[in-house]
């Protein structure tokens, strides 16, 4: 390709804590590499929420739009340049100034709506919800990106626009991309994919056997983990898995299978053992850092739309969160638009926490302020011409994998075969005790996500969907409002459930919309 990919990402993290602005260079090989990056600013004691998020880009929102409005001159050519936004899905709304995973219209790509609801109906119908993976979201523009611009700096509020015209974007956008240049944050979509379906399994268990039974199996979950797959939540990433660990999650599921089987019916075994054989597919082609073969895209986009058809047919209490929404919308969108997802990763944006936490001795200063200005200083004189630059330049020699690998069940290379490695006690109880509290957050977030369902699906209005019943009216003090739909298949019908809710059927065609009394007028028995 002949354009410039750049990518401008920010991400907080590190010891002591800091908000790192990372530009990288996707028209070179290994552009993840440390070496391969900018560090173009530091900010020490700094929060990723949006004001922060504002100021610290604003000193290079004009040079990177003049960068992309005149592009680069290689050679005797002028090429142009595209200019990516990559970071985790927080910083990535900010950066757009969208309102974030919470708003009405949730993905800062595409305007599908999050749920159905009666105050947003028109969108409903013009868009889709995301839980609708039936229907094509449109893309949002950048020319409505530059008119929230314009009406916010003149004094307009979200309120006073309305939802159906700033369409979530309730704050000025920061740096102005097309939806296409956003990155799908391909480092924490492997993260998240595979903690949901961990919490599936959880889920799965207490829904079928109870919450005791459920909190049981997550200390069980936790310890297969440690021992039979050999990994451990780690401080960072919210106390979940490193990327490496998830593809070590993925190729040994049998080990969580083996402990899973007894406790939940056939067929939820038999769909979470095909979801984590197609997330092992997506998973290989995700955050690889070269370009991705045609052939391999077409697979990946088969697999991932598969993977999230196929967890919402058979676990109904999984919503489509953002990260599920992303995967089977816009990150095969991405990889066949430009190649690949994994060469516009985050891993350099985490190598930079992991690179100042170990030279922080190097860059101490009076201040946390001058340590951080001490460190931008030092990268920005790496840069030149040196031996150091041309060493962190060389070419990465990859060992070979044939001498390395085992070579009979016995070899001492395989880790059951290992002696016991020799570990302080404290090592060992701060383990242990980080594995208790990861299963008792993932239990606990399990069993909200398994409460909240029970009481949605055993609620009146959703025995009204299940039984076909086309109305739901509810007492109240002082209003009383109908809603009908259409069934042409039953006969007019009253009937009472529960406290307040009265269920009509009808022959009557309408639309999804609250009526009034003088249109819609019950007979006296069915409001005593």
């Amino acid at each position: 390709m002949r354009d410039i990919l750049i990518s401008v990402g920010l991400d907080r993290g590190g010891d002591p804590s800091s908000v790192k602005v990372v530009m990288g260079f996707m028209n070179q090989e290994h552009p993840n590499r440390l070496g391969n990056t900018l560090l173009m600013e530091v900010c020490p004691e700094s929060k990723d929420k949006y004001p922060e998020v504002a100021a610290i880009l604003a000193p290079h929102v004009a040079q990177l739009h003049q960068l992309a409005l005149t592009g680069v001159v290689v050679g005797p050519q002028r090429r142009a340049v595209r200019i990516f936004v990559n970071s985790d899905y927080p910083s990535v709304c900010n950066t757009a100034g969208h309102k974030g995973h919470s708003a009405s219209l949730p993905c800062p790509m595409c305007l599908g709506t999050k749920s159905p609801r009666d105050a947003q109906w028109l969108l409903d119908v013009l868009f889709g919800t995301v839980r609708d993976l039936s229907r094509t979201h449109p893309p949002r523009t950048v020319s409505l990106l530059r008119e929230m611009r314009a009406a916010y700096e003149s004094g307009e509020t979200p309120d006073g626009l309305g939802l159906a015209t700033h369409l979530s974007i309730e704050r000025p956008p920061v740096i102005i991309v097309p939806p296409t240049q956003i990155v799908p944050l391909s480092l924490y979509l492997l993260i998240g994919l595979t903690l949901r379906m961990l919490r599936i399994a959880i889920e799965a268990v207490s829904r079928g056997r109870g919450p005791s039974t459920g909190r049981q199996f997550a200390h069980s979950l936790a310890a297969t983990l440690s021992v039979a797959i050999g990994v451990e939540p780690v401080p960072y990433h919210g106390g979940n898995f490193i990327g490496r660990h998830c593809h070590t999650i993925g190729a040994r599921s049998h080990a969580i299978m083996r402990i899973l089987q007894p406790l939940v019916p056939a067929y939820w075994a038999t769909a979470y053992v095909r979801e984590w054989a197609l997330l092992r597919g997506v998973m290989a082609t995700l955050d690889r850092a070269s370009v991705i073969p045609a052939a391999e895209q077409h697979r990946f986009k088969a697999d991932a739309r598969a993977l999230v058809s196929l967890i919402q047919e058979s676990f109904p209490w999984v919503s489509i969160s953002p990260k599920l929404h992303v995967l089977f919308s816009h990150s095969w969108e991405f990889m066949g638009r430009w190649g690949s997802t994994g060469l516009h990763g985050e891993q350099a944006i985490k190598s930079w926490h992991g690179y100042y936490n170990q030279s922080a001795a190097r860059f101490m200063a009076e201040t946390p302020l001058l340590s951080c200005r001490k460190l931008v200083q030092t990268m920005a004189l790496s840069g030149v011409a040196s031996d150091a630059l041309r060493r962190s330049k060389a070419p990465i020699h990859k060992r070979k994998v044939g001498p390395r690998s085992a070579l009979h069940p016995g070899d001492r290379r395989l880790r059951v075969n290992k002696a016991w490695r020799r570990e302080s006690l404290a090592t060992l109880e701060k383990r242990a005790k980080d594995r208790a509290k990861w299963a008792h957050d993932q239990f606990e977030e399990a069993s909200g996500v398994i409460v909240a369902f029970s009481k949605k699906y055993f609620s009146p209005l959703a025995f009204c969907a299940r039984v076909g019943f086309c109305g739901v009216l509810r007492r109240s003090n002082s209003d009383l409002h109908a809603h009908r739909w259409m069934d042409v298949r039953s006969s007019k019908t009253r009937r009472q459930i529960g406290n307040g809710f009265h269920i009509v059927k009808e022959r009557q065609a309408c639309v999804a919309r609250p009526l009034a009394l003088s249109s819609f007028k019950p007979k006296k028995e069915a409001l005593s």
